[in-house]
């Protein structure tokens, strides 16, 4: 049982990096603008963080132009 558990694991974090490193290459790819809508964002910027990719969940996060989660800030919206 204990050899299945480590196995699993151990696929669990390559899954994780695969998606990490694909995340990444997304954000790349587009210049820091994913469709991710208002409530992905953050689930995002979590799982590129959980991975090592701060710098690409940043600049998610401050992206200012559309589509970007500051961009209804900058336009001054009162709600979301």
């Amino acid at each position: 049982m204990r050899g299945w558990t480590l196995n699993r694991a151990k696929s669990y974090l390559l899954d994780m990096r695969r998606a990490g490193q694909s995340l990444h290459d997304s954000v790349q790819a587009t210049g820091g603008q994913l469709a991710c809508g208002f409530v992905g964002t953050p689930i995002i910027c979590e799982a590129l963080c959980q991975t090592g990719h701060e710098r690409d969940a940043y600049q998610l996060l401050l992206r200012e132009r559309q589509p970007g989660w500051l961009n209804p800030v900058i336009q001054d919206a009162t709600t979301i």
